[in-house]
């Protein structure tokens, strides 16, 4: 009845407005739509996420390419062993046995000179493996580089062991350095010193090694912090841990038996292979881990993380930040533990520069981190938490890594947060006055936490987990209040 008291002229204009309502409101919902998508493009795909999409690429490409060769190596392999046992059951039944233990010997003298010097192996078999695994490349390269004489650092201490590209630990032929044998054929990466090529397929050439050139952070400059000047770089202390003092989980049945461990530095045959500098070597980590997505959520936002500054103000982690995302969840999740201020502020640095350069690998990153917290070959090697990747230790980090019922983890971290301790007097102070009227870190609390022998577990922690105090001396951890 309303619509028959209007005209046709007001029903018209009705409609139209009802009409440019609607245009106005579906255009309205586009400009939102729009600004939305390209606030989370600014905020997710800016310039230094890209970056490290592209960084990580990269290398997933040179791990493809480098197993796709290694893949070549072992088919390689399989038929040459089915090569030559098929040579050997024709000889045996065709000469008596005297001929072939004389055909063994003499070609176990021809591989002699491509052999390290030293006590012959015991084990029974050794000799016949050897002269049947190893090649005639081997004799051919000559000598390689001997175990017994480990690379040297600046201050006369042993570097770190070389480790292989990450790829599959179960795939690489191996030769014991203290034994003249080739002890086994599919051995664990933790136990072999070198990479023996074959005839048909040489090794790849991203076989890696780790690269101590001055460009690639080696241990002179490595842990540099607030000053240079005033924080001298600290060598890497016990990280050189003999592979027979860490208890080893049950060995695989799949695997050949080694004749000898003596220890675990990685060196590959040839020298001038080009090799990825160590500060891309990244740690293997888990996709899926509750504990670390709980304790370490940071991880998750990568590009901001990749956007905090390089390193933190003392202040940020101690009581949070509107501005750092990173000491902000630093700091929330370390309130969370039963952390005394010096320890979350020394703990908090360390997360700090570990985790911008786990975000985004760069030698300036990389050499903020302190020697110890470097990734062992493990870490590279095998899927673990990334919350293992934190632990100051080595020593007990490889055996964190290797621990078979990772359930009691969250009880492991749980006491450890309230048992490890910094080697700080009680109640001396770890900031000072800066230059502009503000706080800084004390020159000398870093020098404390940013050195393994700074830090100890107290003895509630050795009696409660003694297991994973293998390879550590427990005096030189052991800290009592």
């Amino acid at each position: 009845m309303h619509d028959n008291t209007m005209t046709s002229a007001e029903r018209k204009r009705l409609r139209d407005r009802r009409a440019q309502q609607k245009l106005r409101e579906k255009r309205d919902n586009q400009i939102k739509l729009l600004e939305d998508q390209v606030s989370y493009c600014k905020q997710n795909h800016g310039s230094i996420a890209v970056s490290v999409l592209v960084e990580k690429i990269h290398t997933l490409e040179l791990e493809n390419r480098f197993l796709q060769r290694q893949q070549e190596t072992m088919m390689g392999l399989a038929g040459s062993l089915q090569r030559t046992a098929n040579q050997m059951i024709t000889s045996m039944h065709q000469t008596p046995p005297a001929s072939v233990v004389d055909t063994t010997l003499s070609y176990d003298d021809q591989m002699a000179p491509s052999l390290h010097a030293g006590t012959k192996s015991t084990e029974p078999g050794c000799l016949q493996i050897a002269g049947i695994l190893c090649t005639s490349d081997m004799a051919a390269t000559g000598t390689m580089r001997s175990a017994d004489k480990p690379q040297q650092g600046p201050d006369g201490q042993s570097l770190p062991g070389e480790v292989p590209f990450p790829g599959s630990p179960d795939s690489t032929r191996i030769l014991q350095s203290s034994s003249d044998a080739l002890c086994t054929l599919t051995g664990n990466l933790d136990s072999c010193r070198y990479w023996v090529p074959t005839s048909d397929h040489p090794p790849h050439p991203f076989l890696t090694e780790f690269d101590n050139s001055p460009q690639d952070c080696d241990e002179s400059t490595a842990g540099t912090g607030l000053k240079e000047a005033s924080r001298p770089s600290q060598s890497r202390p016990s990280q050189q841990m003999p592979r027979s003092s860490i208890r080893l989980p049950p060995p695989n049945h799949s695997r050949s038996r080694a004749c000898n461990h003596s220890d675990s530095s990685l060196s590959f045959a040839d020298s001038q292979t080009p090799s990825l500098p160590r500060w891309s070597l990244t740690p293997n980590n888990t996709s899926e881990d509750p504990l670390s997505k709980a304790s370490s959520p940071w991880f998750d936002s990568p590009s901001a993380v990749a956007a905090s500054p390089e390193e933190p103000e003392p202040l940020d982690l101690l009581f949070g930040s509107c501005q750092n995302f990173l000491a902000n969840s630093i700091h929330t999740a370390l309130r969370k533990s039963r952390v005394a201020e010096p320890e979350r502020l020394a703990i908090g640095w360390l997360l700090y520069v570990f985790s911008k350069w786990r975000v985004h690998p760069t030698p300036e990153s990389f050499a903020r981190i302190p020697p110890f917290l470097w990734p062992i070959p493990e870490q590279i090697q095998q899927a673990h938490p990334v919350n293992l990747d934190m632990i100051l230790w080595p020593a007990l980090r490889l055996n964190l890594i290797r621990m078979a019922d990772i359930t009691q983890l969250p009880n492991i971290f749980d006491m450890m947060s309230c048992c490890l301790k910094v080697r700080w007097p009680w109640g001396q102070e770890i900031l000072e006055a800066s230059e502009n009227d503000g706080l800084k870190m004390r020159d000398e609390f870093y020098k404390v936490f940013s050195r393994v022998e700074g830090w100890g577990l107290t003895p509630e922690f050795i009696n409660a987990y003694p297991n994973l105090l293998d390879g550590l001396s427990v005096d030189s951890v052991t800290y009592t209040v």
